[in-house]
């Protein structure tokens, strides 16, 4: 099955959500009810993280906050590559979906 890059606003104001972290997040990452497959990675950027991300017409963007942004540092995920300007103040990350974790943890 092939994995997909996820860049959607969805997962990340479910990842904002404590109480449904597992019940949203694991499906958006399996793609249950969308038009792709598994997510294979995740990509963050300064934008994402300081602007918010639109997850709906009738929505304000909300920016990712702290917690959500740790959530990325658990062990579901892990990062592999960051690449920023030469002052740091733009940056984007991929970040890794670690399936066989997650499976083991859900299964």
């Amino acid at each position: 099955m092939g994995h997909f890059f996820l860049c959607l606003s969805v997962l990340f104001f479910v990842m904002q959500r404590r109480d449904r972290f597992w019940t949203g997040t694991l499906d958006e990452l399996n793609g249950t009810g969308k038009s792709y497959g598994k997510v294979g990675f995740v990509v963050i950027d300064d934008v994402m993280r300081e602007k918010g991300v639109q997850s709906s017409l009738n929505e304000t963007p909300r920016p990712i906050s702290d917690a959500g942004y740790a959530r990325f540092s658990a062990e579901r995920f892990g990062l592999l590559h960051r690449t920023s300007g030469a002052d740091g103040s733009k940056w984007a990350e991929v970040y890794g979906v670690d399936w066989e974790f997650i499976d083991n943890a859900t299964g």
